[in-house]
C-alpha cells in the first residue's frame, strides 16, 4: 500500500515474487475527475505503455487506485481511448459477488467463498475453501454489545441476532466492497469489508457509531 500525490505522473511498484498482484494506492479526491478521462498503463522497458486492469475505489474515507502489478513495474496515466479499461478482466484475478433472491450476498475469491446474510447481522458466514473443498459453518463473527442493566449485571446482545442492511458498494474483478449496518439496543453498528481479487486478506473497518 502506498500513497500517490496529486501531481505524480509516474510511479513504480515492486511485487516480490513477480506474480501478478492487486495493489492499491491512496490518492487525492481529485483523482475521480482525473480518471474520467485517463486510464492506467504499465511502462515497458522500451518506454511503450500498455493498459492494465484498474478501478478507482471511492467507497471509503479516502479514494484508492486499485490495479494489477507484475514484478517491478513503472506506471503512468494515459488518455482513455474508448471503452472502460477499468473493467478489463483479461488478466485480472478471480473475484465475483452475487446476490440471491433472499438478499444474501456471496463473495467468491480464489482463496474462499463466504456469504453475508441480512438476517444475521450481515456478518460473514458459511466459509468454503475451494482448494480443499472444506466448508465450515461453525466459523462466524461473534460481535457483541455489552451493557450494564438496572440491576448492575452485564447483558450481552449479539449482532448475529439482529437484522441488517447489506449492500454491494463496489463490485469489480479487482476489488469488491460489502457494507453492512445493524441496530442493536439503539446502537448502530456498521462495517465495511474489502475483498481483493487473488488475495485472502480482507480488511474490515467499522464498529459502533
Amino acid at each position: 500500500f502506498a500513497t500517490i500525490g496529486a501531481a505524480a505522473e509516474e510511479w513504480t511498484f515492486e511485487v516480490s515474487d513477480n506474480a501478478p498482484r492487486v495493489v492499491s494506492c491512496a490518492v487525492g479526491r481529485d483523482w475521480a475527475a482525473r480518471m474520467e478521462t485517463n486510464a492506467l498503463a504499465a511502462i515497458g522497458q522500451d518506454g511503450a505503455t500498455k493498459p492494465v486492469p484498474w478501478v478507482l475505489d471511492t467507497t471509503g474515507e479516502q479514494p484508492e487506485l486499485v490495479f494489477l502489478a507484475d514484478g517491478r513495474t513503472r506506471f503512468t496515466l494515459i488518455p482513455r481511448t474508448g471503452g472502460s479499461i477499468s473493467r478489463s478482466t483479461e488478466t485480472a484475478p478471480s473475484l465475483a459477488v452475487d446476490t440471491a433472491a433472499d438478499g444474501e450476498i456471496t463473495v467468491r475469491n480464489v482463496s474462499f467463498t463466504l456469504s453475508h446474510s441480512a438476517k444475521k447481522g450481515g456478518l460473514p458466514e458459511h466459509v468454503t475453501f475451494p482448494l480443499s473443498g472444506q466448508r465450515d459453518d461453525d466459523i462466524f463473527f461473534l460481535d457483541r454489545l455489552v451493557r450494564r442493566n438496572a440491576e448492575g449485571r452485564l447483558d450481552q446482545y449479539t449482532l448475529r441476532n439482529a437484522p441488517a442492511t447489506v449492500r454491494i458498494a463496489l463490485n469489480t474483478p479487482l476489488r469488491a466492497v460489502i457494507e453492512t449496518s445493524s441496530v442493536v439496543q439503539g446502537v448502530r453498528i456498521s462495517y465495511r469489508y474489502v475483498y481483493t481479487g487473488g488475495s485472502p486478506r480482507t480488511p474490515v473497518v467499522g464498529g459502533p457509531q
